[in-house]
């Protein structure tokens, strides 16, 4: 499988390999999760043990926190293979801003999610299971091949193609960038891999054809 270009999916990854095994090799795993972890109970009654510790990462951003920290290799392993499967793809598709956004998101909404039915527990938990779902939510948005329906920035199409992804991604930029097609096809094509040709007219601008190509030709006949 050729993989897209992803710098933040590639710097998410490192991120939390790095801290990982910081943490393994110092022994202080243990720490980070008393000290970083989310704790259900720290978001509404607090646990008087726990706040003995100094210093704490505030309780408002544990959900965060927690992320960015595992309970053994087995567990990084499979969130990073998930991450590194369909974030590259993700990212090309929603560029990076929006996919970071997308991983704050979602680790908040699974923390949220256990606060809600395990509010009194003071079990932490940890892992970027809650970000990578979230990744994987979009990923089958954008790529599945049965129909589905746009949820907020994310936009939702039918592919059977390379062509009508990037026809849907050209229409998805002039959106939501307000731009024209040829501005829309520089911003589009930067997330393009591979050999390419590519002519592209707009109804908004019918009186236009706008040809690129990668290392293949395009002809056109009038």
């Amino acid at each position: 499988m050729n993989f897209p270009p992803g710098k933040l999916t590639n710097g998410l990854i490192i991120a939390n390999v790095v801290i990982f095994l910081f943490l393994w090799l110092s022994e202080l795993d243990q720490l980070a999760v008393a000290k970083g972890g989310f704790f259900p109970i720290r978001m509404g009654e607090g646990l008087p043990l726990l706040d003995s510790f100094a210093p704490l990462v505030p309780a408002w951003l544990t959900p965060l926190s927690s992320a960015f920290l595992h309970g053994g290799f087995l567990h990084i392993s499979f969130n990073m293979m998930m991450l590194l499967f369909c974030g590259r793809f993700v990212e090309q598709a929603l560029g990076a801003k929006l996919m970071a956004l997308l991983y704050v998101v979602g680790a908040y909404a699974a923390s949220f999610s256990e606060y809600i039915f395990n509010s009194m527990s003071d079990i932490p938990v940890v892992g970027a299971s809650g970000s990578i779902s979230a990744i994987l939510g979009a990923y089958a948005l954008l790529f599945a091949r049965n129909e589905v329906k746009p949820v907020g920035p994310i936009p939702g199409y039918i592919s059977e193609t390379d062509s009508e992804v990037l026809a849907h991604l050209l229409s998805h930029t002039m959106d939501l960038n307000n731009c024209s097609l040829v501005d829309a096809m520089r911003e589009v094509l930067t997330r393009i891999v591979g050999t390419y040709g590519i002519a592209a007219i707009s109804s908004a601008e019918s009186e236009k054809i706008i040809l690129a190509r990668s290392g293949s030709p395009v002809i056109i006949g009038i």
